[in-house]
């Protein structure tokens, strides 16, 4: 920004023009020390500044290029301002209460705004307007003489007050983006959002995700038209003197004003108006739904007001979905949702037959749906997605909130070794088996087709009472180590919220002996991560084994094993080893057998 300043009365060369980047500023002692190295007219300028008694006048720089292209542009210097003159603003301006009257709730401190623009030129002629916003806060400081005789003598010194004036260049108008795509924003002062040429310097912008573009845009009247490229809509024009008749039906302040932009049809968006921290229209554009998608899936999200969709209809979903449908989330990606409808209906793209319904207006913290998909042989692959919802995240708070949609279950390998996963009860125990490498981690694909029914412990028939109706059973998976000849754990429940020990015995034919090497523990800590579960598994534990078993017989062994198991495992006379549970869905109970006495123990409910 290029500023020139005079006197009130000044002669011909009695001025001073100096250079402003974004963000900088100059002060009267500045202007001192820059007038050692001066003198004539351009000092008695910039001595005016000190005074007091100036005026200045400002245009922003023009790049080179534009300067001498064949049009050859140029910018005319604003009208002159007499420093801290406050000029009376109108239009919606005058009507939205700025936050900084109350930060600045002082009597000592003045605030006051005026508006100034600038004149670009082509060829002598007029073709734009650069609009600026100009805010003047003067502070009166007390300043007590010092040493005087008044302190002397302990009276009450004479006060002065020194005022201090702080003259800010901001836009007239800041646009942020809130929405989850690009768009193009024209602010016009007519209803033709039309703009061409030149006339779109300081008026229109592209605007990306969660961008702030400044606008120059004449305050007395401003019409707003935002436009979707990715859906190739835009909105009716909102005018702001519409909004000044709405400001007129308040009896107190307004803080800020919501308005529906219409892209058409059932295609909305919300735009925001209020007074910035300076005084700037903040003009802030949001939906009131954002859906993430934090899955691998390719979602297809629907409204439910309108007819099923036709088989031809679902299949060239695939190709699109149109915006007055819904829209379609590519996994780890983030849309808006424009519709007004909250009842949704999702579907996979991988499956069009599967699918789930959501209302967000009753969504309240954690959920989950299900997917189903018939394989054959009383196999059925179900997909679970956990839904959170929460507000958006950013410095501006609006009323928007953000849908997501994650993985229900995860297995992480903490383990510095692969892993294999596969889910019980199933008719096909190779249907459920995936490897996981090292510190990786994987959602699991759940398979429905169960081989028996089995009994549920006291606490399983707790969990499985206050669970939906829909689940049958618990969800349970054993876990392989990469070490030959070491068997599958017992089943471990990844729908429960605990720290779990896990046992793998070397395969023999024969009773196990009690020994480090022929049994390998490990942990499992099922953890909530927002909406997901999270199976993390540590080997070695992490935490001390829960139990250890004591042979304190001089002269006999003994024969021990989970009751409901026929795996016993010997301890020899003299000897202890650490113990976890073979089956955790089995009671607690432990069978120890004194091996030569035939005398058999029982003890119940091991805690």
């Amino acid at each position: 920004m290029e500023l020139q300043f005079q006197r009130l009365e000044p002669k011909e060369d009695e001025f001073a023009s100096l250079l402003l980047r974004p963000g900088d500023y100059i002060d009267d002692s500045m202007a001192m020390f820059d007038a050692i190295n001066f003198s004539g007219g351009v000092k008695r300028a910039l001595i005016s500044l000190s005074v007091g008694n100036f005026l200045f006048s400002f245009r922003p720089k023009i790049a080179e290029e534009l300067i001498n292209s064949e049009s050859s542009l140029s910018l005319e210097w604003s009208d002159y301002i007499k420093g801290g003159k406050a000029v009376h603003l109108s239009g919606i301006f005058n009507k939205l209460n700025y936050r900084i009257r109350k930060a600045l709730f002082e009597k000592s401190v003045k605030c006051s705004f005026s508006t100034s623009c600038c004149t670009l030129k082509s060829e002598g002629k007029n073709i734009a307007n650069m609009h600026f916003l100009i805010q003047t806060i003067a502070t009166e400081i007390p300043i007590v003489p010092e040493k005087s005789a008044a302190v002397l003598k302990n009276d009450n010194p004479t006060v002065s007050l020194l005022e201090k004036k702080e003259i800010y260049l901001l836009p007239t108008v800041r646009v942020t983006n809130l929405l989850h795509s690009e768009i193009d924003v024209i602010l016009s002062e007519t209803d033709q959002s039309n703009l061409v040429g030149y006339d779109k310097i300081g008026k229109q912008a592209i605007i990306t995700c969660g961008s702030t573009v400044d606008f120059y845009a004449n305050p007395e009247v401003i019409y707003f038209t935002v436009s979707l490229p990715s859906s190739n809509s835009s909105s009716k024009p909102v005018n702001s003197g519409d909004c000044m008749k709405k400001f007129l039906k308040q009896n107190n302040d307004v803080h800020h004003l919501d308005i529906n932009l219409d892209f058409g049809g059932n295609f909305f968006a919300t735009l925001r108006l209020y007074r910035g921290n300076r005084g700037v229209l903040e003009v802030v554009i949001f939906t009131s739904y954002s859906i993430k998608n934090d899955t691998d899936f390719q979602i297809f999200v629907l409204e439910t007001k309108r007819s099923p969709l036709s088989r031809i209809e679902l299949e060239n979903l695939n190709l699109g979905v149109p915006s007055e449908l819904g829209l379609c989330l590519p996994p780890k990606s983030t849309s808006s949702w424009f519709l007004k409808s909250e009842r949704v209906l999702l579907k996979l793209l991988e499956d069009h037959t599967s699918e789930a319904l959501l209302d967000f207006g009753s969504l309240s913290g954690l959920a989950e749906i299900s997917f189903e998909k018939e394989e054959g042989s009383g196999i059925k692959s179900v997909t679970k997605l956990g839904i959170s919802i929460g507000p958006s995240l950013g410095e501006i708070a609006v009323p928007s909130q953000m849908v997501t949609l994650v993985p229900r279950y995860v297995i992480c390998n903490e383990s510095e070794e692969c892993i294999t996963i596969r889910q019980c009860y199933l008719q096909d125990e190779v249907a459920g088996v995936i490897s996981i490498s090292s510190k990786q981690r994987r959602p699991l694909q759940l398979k429905e087709g169960f081989k028996k029914m089995r009994e549920f412990s006291v606490f399983e028939h707790f969990i499985r009472k206050h669970r939906s109706s829909s689940d049958n059973t618990l969800l349970y998976v054993q876990i392989q180590l990469n070490e030959a000849g070491l068997g599958w754990s017992g089943p471990v429940c990844i729908a429960s919220l605990g720290h779990f020990f896990l046992k793998f015995k070397k395969q023999t034919n024969e009773v196990t002996i009690s020994d480090n090497k022929m049994t390998q523990f490990a942990a499992v800590h099922v953890v909530e991560e927002g909406s997901t579960l999270v199976s993390r598994f540590y080997r070695p534990p992490t935490m001390s084994l829960p139990y250890r078993i004591e042979n304190c017989l001089q002269s006999l062994s003994i024969t021990y094993y989970q009751k409901g198991l026929l795996e016993p495992e010997v301890l020899g006379p003299a000897c202890s080893a650490d113990y976890v549970w073979d089956d955790l869905t089995l009671p607690r109970r432990l069978v120890i057998c004194i091996n030569g006495c035939h005398l058999n123990l029982v003890i119940d409910y091991l805690s």
